[in-house]
């Protein structure tokens, strides 16, 4: 008796149909799950990125001002635009929302602008105020605040001038701030 074998090596058509419709609906699930993770990756880098650049100018602002022989607060919300020789500037530019370092150079005579921290997208903004404290005349209270449309983050610090010899000049609650 001769029997006839059927080819059984091979998928049928249902089961190609059910093998895509699995790989359809895997696929469905995963965009949405990528998606939500490349969008939360994002926030967190850019919130990372508005921290570390806030605590970046907290650190510099106590390094270059913790030693200095003279503070004096001025009364003016953005960088002066006469500059007093002999002394030396941290201030927030308005324009470009930068923190910005001005240091007088006594051997030309002359000023250089440094940035203490900048924004390079263009959607952040900077703003710094000082403040003296109500009980220590030598203390010296600073704000930070770094600011997107979505996100803010706010420092603030107390610090001691330590080579003062006199009291931290100036009024309350103003962005620029000369020393020597």
């Amino acid at each position: 008796m001769i029997r006839n074998y059927f080819n059984q090596r091979g998928l049928t058509l249902m089961e190609m149909l059910a093998a895509v419709m699995i790989l359809v609906l895997l696929l469905s699930l995963a965009y949405p799950l990528l998606t939500f993770g490349m969008k939360s990756y994002g926030q967190g880098q850019s919130r990372s990125s508005l921290q570390d650049q806030v605590q970046l100018a907290s650190l510099a602002v106590t390094k270059t001002l913790r030693y200095a022989a003279e503070a004096s607060m001025e009364s003016v919300n953005q960088c002066p635009t006469t500059l007093q020789n002999g002394y030396n500037y941290i201030c927030v530019d308005n324009t470009d929302h930068s923190i910005k370092h001005i240091v007088y150079n006594t051997s030309t005579n002359s000023f250089s602008t440094g940035q203490i921290v900048k924004d390079m997208s263009g959607s952040r903004s900077f703003t710094i105020v000082f403040s003296k404290n109500a009980t220590n005349p030598k203390l010296l209270n600073f704000d930070i605040t770094g600011q997107t449309s979505t996100q803010s983050y706010h420092i603030q610090s107390e610090l001691l001038i330590m080579n003062a010899a006199s009291d931290i000049q100036g009024t309350n609650g103003y962005s620029v701030i000369k020393y020597k």
